[in-house]
């Protein structure tokens, strides 16, 4: 799990919990600065797939006295097809690097920047980091209609007749019968927001940059440890000095 976790963190990076970010900084802390740097990038995404993704079952018939060597064909499968999505990829924590800087580039010094061959393959990585920079939030409007659909799901019609004085008292009550209600219409309702706390749009021969990043509230950061500061203070002159005395003893 920390090993598929680590690929999904290096290819979007978000914020984790600090027990968890810990416990994967000791499994894969390697591996991690690794990816992060580029370095062999692809060999390390190799073997953290292999080493993390569940195993894979061919349902093709092997001959017996084949010499083919077929056990690991499933999982070499998915990795080439993971693969292909994966180079697409690689340079954009580089290009999101660069675009963090700027609130406004020209084209061709994106392109001297990234060593590019030339300015189509930087209009093949901007596509790719649009595309992948897509995802589809619901508003608070829908969820609550959802919430009071599914809420509405079981509606139905419910009906017991008392047994007759002629009927025999071993026979079985009737069932109550329930029909849900489809919900799934409201199920894609949204609007695409990005994932990255930048975007980007192109006008003509310059990147338009924007950032999305909060500013940080350094106030309540400062006022918690300010009332800690305090406790603290009124801890050590609530001591008993007579106590402290006889515990150094």
């Amino acid at each position: 799990m920390f090993a598929l976790l680590t690929i999904c963190i290096s290819l979007c990076p978000t914020k984790l919990d600090d027990i968890l970010h810990q416990q994967l900084k000791d499994k894969f802390g390697e591996q991690s600065v690794k990816l992060i740097r580029n370095e062999n990038a692809i060999s390390v995404y190799e073997e953290l797939f292999k080493f993390g993704s569940p195993k894979f079952i061919s349902s093709c018939i092997v001959k017996p006295k084949s010499s083919v060597k077929v056990y690991n064909d499933p999982l070499n499968t998915h990795w080439r097809i993971f693969k292909i999505r994966l180079e697409a990829n690689l340079n954009i924590p580089n290009l999101k690097s660069y675009l963090n800087l700027y609130s406004s580039l020209e084209l061709n010094k994106l392109e001297k920047l990234m060593e590019l061959k030339n300015q189509d393959e930087l209009l093949e990585l901007l596509l790719s980091f649009k595309l992948h920079n897509k995802q589809l939030k619901s508003s608070s409007k829908n969820t609550e209609e959802s919430e009071d659909n599914n809420n509405a799901a079981v509606s139905t019609s419910t009906t017991t007749t008392e047994p007759s004085e002629n009927e025999n008292d071993s026979a079985p009550a009737p069932v109550p019968v329930s029909v849900p209600v489809s919900t799934s219409k409201n199920l894609l309702n949204g609007s695409y927001a990005p994932i990255y706390d930048i975007d980007i749009t192109i006008d003509n021969e310059h990147i338009n940059i924007h950032n999305y990043k909060n500013p940080r509230k350094f106030g309540d950061w400062f006022i918690r440890n300010t009332i800690k500061n305090y406790s603290v203070q009124d801890y050590i002159n609530n001591l008993d000095p007579s106590k402290v005395k006889n515990e150094k003893n």
